[in-house]
């Protein structure tokens, strides 16, 4: 029987799934990334508009007190 055949087949197989997994890990990661960065910016968009409406109240209060 000849071996060579079945080894590099077996060779293949195993380079495809290693490769498969790889990438698979490497999709993964940057959706990681993508879903951070879009909690980080909803993050941040919640911040700022606070900031504006307490902002706003303390003027209208200042102004409401300065009257």
């Amino acid at each position: 029987m000849d071996w060579l055949p079945l080894l590099s087949t077996l060779a293949g197989a195993a380079i495809g799934i290693v490769a498969t997994r790889i990438a698979d890990g490497n999709r993964w990661k940057h959706e990681d990334v993508k879903e951070a960065l879009r909690l980080r910016l909803d993050i941040y968009t919640q911040y700022t508009t606070t900031v504006k409406v307490l902002g706003e109240t303390l003027r209208a209060l200042v102004v409401s007190i300065t009257r």
